[in-house]
């Protein structure tokens, strides 16, 4: 399934940047709950594409032991989430994390991460703190060289037009 646009409401996304802005200059992470909706069914040949619905963030404690250049959800704060997906209640939709001194863009390490079959990977670049810069990706698997990628999915915020997720 292809991500063609994840959504998320202005009050969403102010509540990851000031969460984000808080645990500054340390690397913040949270989980965005959600839902997808398919959008085209595909072909055969074409994949099909949803559209995400992020309708909530949870920030998680990072507990990294280099907090400033990594993250490492805590395991004891995800797990109720993951949990109560089994059950059938909210999905996790994403992850959230910060890049202190970095681009929005994934890092070899993010490529490297445990979540990679999350939907979709959100990236907050907070190198200036007054114009926050977001990322979304979504992460593959290079089926030939079974390495890991990333596609930008575009960004779209309830009440404004859609903004491209930086490649």
């Amino acid at each position: 399934m292809i991500i063609a646009r994840a959504v998320i409401s202005p009050d969403c996304l102010n509540r990851m940047e000031s969460y984000g802005l808080l645990h500054h200059p340390n690397e913040a992470c949270g989980l965005l709950l959600g839902s997808t909706s398919v959008l085209n069914q595909g072909n055969g040949q074409t994949a099909v594409q949803a559209e995400l619905q992020i309708e909530q963030f949870i920030g998680i404690p990072n507990i990294a032991s280099n907090p400033r250049r990594q993250f490492m959800m805590d395991p004891a704060a995800v797990l109720p989430y993951v949990m109560a997906e089994q059950r059938g209640a909210s999905r996790i939709a994403g992850i959230m994390h910060t890049h202190p001194l970095a681009p929005a863009i994934p890092s070899q390490e993010d490529l490297g991460t445990a979540w990679l079959h999350t939907p979709s990977h959100w990236i907050l670049s907070l190198r200036r703190k007054d114009i926050p810069e977001w990322g979304i990706f979504q992460y593959r698997i290079d089926a030939a060289a079974g390495k890991p990628y990333y596609e930008p999915v575009p960004l779209q915020i309830n009440g404004q037009a859609n903004r491209r997720a930086k490649k």
